[in-house]
C-alpha cells in the first residue's frame, strides 16, 4: 500500500521479514490494474529459479515466467513472440549483465511492453562504476515502475545508497552525478583529501529516501523468540 503510488521504491527488510512476498504481490496488482503487463527481475544468479518459484506461489494471478541462462537467445525469442495472458516474468542474473548478451536480451524484453523493473539484493549494484550498475540503470530507465529489495543497503557507508538511488530516480538524491553527491553528503579528508571520512546533512539525506523507502525488522513482524545459541 504504501510502495502504490509511487512508480519507484525501496523495499529494505531485513531477511525474512516478506521483500519479496511484497513485490510479487505489487507487480501482480499493477497488472491486474493494466499498469503493466511484464517484469524484469534482476537478481543474483543463484536466486533465479527461486523467484520462478515464489512469483507461482504467491502471485494473484497467471504468471508466465522464463529464467534467462547463456545460450538461449532464440528460446527467449520464441517466449517473447508467444502471445500470453498471463504476467511476464523474465529472470535475469545481475552478474551476466557485466559482459555477454544478457544486457541486449533484457533491453529487448523489457522494449516489447510496460515493465517494471525489480533489483533484488541491489546492494550488488552499489559501485556506480560498474558495467552491471549502468546496465541495470539504463534498463531501469525504459521501465515504468522500479523497485529495488535489500536488507543491507548500507554495507561500507552511506555512498552505497547513491547508486541505488540513481536506478530508481536520479530525483531523489537530487545529485545527478556521484561527485556532486560526495560534495553534498561526505566529508572528504585522508590521503589527498579523496577518502570519505564522515557524512554530513543526513537529515536531508532521510527526508529525501523518507517517501520511497520502507524498512520493516524481523522483530517488528514476527513473532518469533529469541535465538538460543549454543557452543
Amino acid at each position: 500500500k504504501k510502495a502504490w503510488p509511487h512508480k519507484h521504491y525501496a523495499l529494505f527488510h531485513s531477511m525474512g521479514a516478506g521483500k519479496t512476498f511484497a513485490a510479487i504481490n505489487l507487480a501482480a496488482a499493477r497488472f491486474m490494474a493494466k499498469q503493466i503487463d511484464r517484469v524484469l527481475v534482476v537478481c543474483p544468479t543463484p536466486i533465479k529459479s527461486v523467484w520462478s518459484k515464489e512469483m507461482a506461489k504467491w502471485a494473484p494471478c497467471d504468471v508466465d515466467p522464463f529464467i534467462l541462462e547463456s545460450g538461449q537467445d532464440k528460446a527467449l525469442d520464441r517466449w517473447i513472440s508467444n502471445k500470453s495472458d498471463a504476467l511476464r516474468v523474465l529472470c535475469v542474473g545481475i552478474e551476466a549483465l557485466s559482459q555477454g548478451k544478457a544486457a541486449d536480451l533484457a533491453d529487448k524484453f523489457v522494449k516489447e511492453g510496460t515493465c517494471m523493473m525489480i533489483v533484488d539484493e541491489s546492494s550488488k549494484i552499489k559501485t556506480h562504476s560498474a558495467t552491471r550498475t549502468k546496465k541495470c540503470i539504463a534498463l531501469g530507465s525504459l521501465s515504468e515502475y522500479r523497485l529495488i529489495l535489500t536488507g543491507t543497503p548500507v554495507t561500507q557507508g552511506l555512498h552505497d545508497l547513491f547508486a541505488q538511488m540513481q536506478f530508481l530516480h536520479t530525483g531523489i538524491l537530487n545529485c545527478k552525478s556521484y561527485f556532486q553527491f560526495k560534495n553534498m553528503y561526505c566529508v572528504m579528508g585522508g590521503f589527498g583529501g579523496y577518502e570519505i571520512v564522515g557524512y554530513r546533512n543526513l537529515d536531508q539525506l532521510q527526508s529525501n529516501l523518507n517517501d520511497i523507502m520502507l524498512r520493516r525488522l524481523k522483530k517488528d513482524v514476527l513473532d518469533l523468540p529469541e535465538k538460543l545459541h549454543s557452543t
